[in-house]
């Protein structure tokens, strides 16, 4: 069993995550700001000039970012990443002041992402399925490191060991730690011809 999820709360010299959650069968996870106005002027009522003047309005004062974090994680794990939340926050309001100038916005999105692109071994993807039947758990998780983040920008996850964890509700449990094998290494693995 896991006791602690603090290595969660690693950062980087950036203050990013080292470490992110994956579910096993989503490859990406990360954070996601939107900002959509909605505006309560029919399509038909769109050239007058009061809705160029409510658009206008609407640019002067924008409304807070909503952050969504991918993948869905239980509580305990989720505010392990509340700072980051408030960073994707913090950065997109200061995108939006600066694209807004001048301008009227009708949605903004800011995205820090990555990518989980080690294929899982088949002796984890077989302990995956052993967990998966015994009923005992209620979701799975890929923990890896995360070796850069930019905004905008998905970033590839390989590097290092992994960890699958079983979630049963209450408690996280080490199902297995591996080392993720990259496309490349699988197919010369695959494809080479190995010497007697």
């Amino acid at each position: 069993m896991l006791q602690d999820l603090s290595p969660l709360t690693w950062r980087d010299e950036m203050g990013f995550p080292r470490l992110m959650v994956f579910h096993p069968g989503i490859t990406e996870a990360g954070f996601e700001g939107a900002m959509i106005y909605e505006s309560p002027i029919t399509p038909a009522e769109s050239s007058t000039l009061e809705d160029r003047i409510a658009r206008l309005q609407r640019s002067q004062s924008l409304p807070e970012l909503h952050v969504t974090m991918t993948p869905r994680m239980p509580q305990e794990m989720s505010t392990c990443y509340n700072d980051i939340v408030g960073k994707v926050k913090l950065y997109g309001k200061m995108q939006m002041e600066k694209l807004g100038r001048g301008r009227i916005i009708d949605s903004f999105n800011i995205q820090l992402k990555a990518r989980f692109s080690g294929l899982i071994p088949d002796d984890v993807k077989l302990e995956l399925h052993r967990a998966y039947l015994s009923g005992l758990f209620i979701n799975f998780f890929i923990i890896a490191e995360v070796e850069k983040w930019e905004w905008n920008v998905r970033v590839v996850s390989r590097r290092g060991d992994s960890l699958l964890i079983g979630y049963d509700g209450y408690h996280y449990w080490l199902i297995k730690a591996f080392d993720t094998t990259t496309v490349e290494r699988a197919m010369a693995e695959e494809f080479s011809v190995k010497s007697r």
